[in-house]
């Protein structure tokens, strides 16, 4: 480890918190993208579902997740799709999205 100089200050990042704060229930956000923000829905096998406040449902480990506070708002949006064509569609949006030169793409598709 580096020691720190006198005055020199660091940036926080987020980092995994352990314990059994990664339940069904929680608010979490992508350690590695902070706009992959939601709530954690299921816990299938040692990932961790989560629905995102964009609708989409995103499949992550949980060493790539972080605790979060979600605003009310965001957290209204974070609601697991009713219906399976609803939550298969969501899966589907969840996994193809990319961001390149600053611009983020998405599933322009639909089922």
């Amino acid at each position: 480890l580096k020691a720190r100089a006198a005055g020199e200050t660091y940036v926080n990042k987020p980092y995994p918190v352990t314990g059994d704060w990664c339940i069904v229930g929680a608010q979490v956000a992508q350690i590695d993208d902070s706009t992959v923000r939601g709530v954690i829905i299921d816990c299938p096998k040692g990932w961790r579902e989560v629905t995102t406040t964009t609708g989409a449902v995103v499949m992550l480990n949980p060493r790539q997740l972080t605790e979060a506070t979600l605003t009310e708002e965001e957290a209204a949006l974070c609601v697991r799709p009713a219906s399976q064509k609803d939550y298969v569609q969501a899966r589907i949006d969840g996994i193809i999205r990319f961001s390149r030169g600053g611009r983020e793409f998405k599933n322009r598709f639909t089922c």
